[in-house]
């Protein structure tokens, strides 16, 4: 009589498959440029790999191969996780060489992030889950085993590239605000194109030394006598800081912040209604999508 396997067995790979994907030519291939694949240890729901490499050490500023390797240092370093592995650790040999100048260099490996313990598609793989629904920090820190500084970290650097690569060619109508962060003890200064809602400036604080800076850098870019009006609350800083850099753009209050201040009533009306859209509507510019 023959057993048929058990029904969680076959969602299992075999061992010779699991050993052919684990290859070190075929990880060397996609994964590891320039090095190859000398140890595999696994243990339970992590697996570490031990590297060397396969090519001439390159001198990290002028790029040219260098012979002479002054000493070799393994460093463990942090990878993305694959069906079946929750923790996926490399220990990667970094040679100092000798440059040119005489003094001893840190070799660059390109899929090592700069100045982190991790790869680069790592350090991907975190961004991407920050930036689903409902993710956090904690979740994601939790989940991939990670320390809640790191996770931040990360976060905070793709958000700051994509700030930094805004297109601003097109900004006509802008939305400035402040938001409360660290349960209202801090603030932060929101800069939004209205027209298409993108953000594309924040800044810490709300005072007017903290957004000059923004302002300035739409004048740097040529955009001072392009911006037509901008929305904000009646902060006193904000029309000084505009009048100062966009004298000719069209200062428009949020009507949200208007009714607050003269009177309760008519906000519980209506009348106005809320919000940077509002505002704009009644002042005769187009509303955002």
């Amino acid at each position: 009589m023959t057993i048929p396997p058990h029904p969680a067995s076959r969602h299992r790979p075999s061992a010779a498959l699991l050993a052919q994907k684990l290859s070190p030519c075929n990880l060397n291939q996609i994964l590891f440029p320039g090095c190859t694949v000398v140890a595999c240890v696994r243990a339970r729901e992590s697996l570490t790999l031990k590297l060397e490499t396969t090519e001439p050490a390159v001198r990290p500023k002028c790029g040219e191969p260098c012979i002479k390797i002054h000493d070799t240092r393994y460093r463990l370093i942090r990878d993305a996780p694959f069906p079946g592995v929750t923790v996926v650790r490399l220990l990667v040999p970094i040679r100092r060489v000798r440059c040119k100048c005489g003094c001893h260099r840190t070799e660059t490996i390109p899929w090592i992030a700069h100045h982190e313990q991790c790869t680069n598609r790592f350090i991907a793989l975190i961004q991407n889950r920050m930036r689903g629904e409902d993710a956090s920090t904690t979740a994601v820190a939790a989940k991939y085993n990670l320390g809640w500084d790191a996770v931040r970290r990360f976060d905070k650097e793709q958000l700051e590239a994509l700030f930094n690569n805004v297109n601003t060619e097109d900004l006509r109508i802008i939305a400035v605000d402040e938001i409360a962060i660290h349960k209202g003890q801090k603030y932060a200064t929101v800069f939004i194109n209205y027209e298409t809602g993108q953000v594309f400036a924040v800044v810490k604080g709300k005072t007017q030394k903290a957004v000059e800076s923004v302002f300035q850098m739409l004048v740097d870019r040529g955009l001072r006598d392009q911006i037509i009006a901008v929305a904000c609350d009646m902060n006193a800083a904000y029309p000084t800081v505009i009048k100062k850099f966009l004298p000719t753009a069209e200062i428009v209050f949020d009507q949200f912040h208007d009714i607050q201040h003269l009177s309760a009533e008519d906000s519980a009306n209506g009348s106005l209604g809320s919000g940077d859209a509002g505002t704009f509507a009644h002042a005769g510019f187009p509303r955002a999508p």
